[in-house]
């Protein structure tokens, strides 16, 4: 069989559908695995948003029980409780993101960011007096730059803006 006598032109008609196709769905799936990463970078940033007025929230409610005004005990179980509940959903979606992409920012941020939940969450416990209280003001208002900054790290993210740089499996 000599390679000259093929007909180049029928060949090429019935490969380049498929060469086309498989670099389609080659920069589908890559696009479609940026935008799994923005959504989910959306929804955290979301839950920020959620968890850094939730820390202002305890804040207060400590501030209104030490000074007894403007206590509801049902309220303050109500923001605890839905407090808790974010820390936990954004532990998760971050951790989450995390085991997907290779960020090392993001990642010093989190674990800063867990360091300094844990320091609130100490006082949190132990709040007995002015001294706890102002612990736990410092940590909040640490705990919320910690989180504006990351907040601007999945920005680019969410906007797609970053290369993603995936774990290898």
């Amino acid at each position: 069989m000599n390679v000259c006598s093929w007909d180049w032109g029928a060949i090429a008609t019935i490969f380049s559908p498929i060469i086309v196709a498989v670099y389609l769905y080659r920069k589908w799936h890559d696009q479609k695995q940026k935008e799994f990463v923005a959504n989910e970078a959306k929804e955290i940033l979301r839950i920020i948003d959620s968890l850094k007025l939730s820390y202002y929230s305890v804040t207060f409610q400590y501030r209104s029980y030490t000074n007894q005004i403007l206590f509801d005990e049902e309220y303050s179980k109500t923001i605890f409780n839905k407090h808790n509940y974010l820390v936990e959903d954004f532990n998760n979606k971050i951790c989450f993101l995390l085991n997907l992409i290779y960020d090392c920012d993001i990642y010093e941020k989190y674990e800063y960011y867990e360091t300094h939940k844990t320091i609130f969450e100490v006082n949190h416990i132990f709040n007995d007096g002015t001294k706890e209280l102002e612990s736990l003001e410092k940590s909040s208002r640490e705990i919320e730059k910690i989180l504006e900054k990351m907040k601007f790290d999945l920005v680019k993210y969410a906007m797609y803006k970053n290369e993603i740089k995936y774990k290898s499996a």
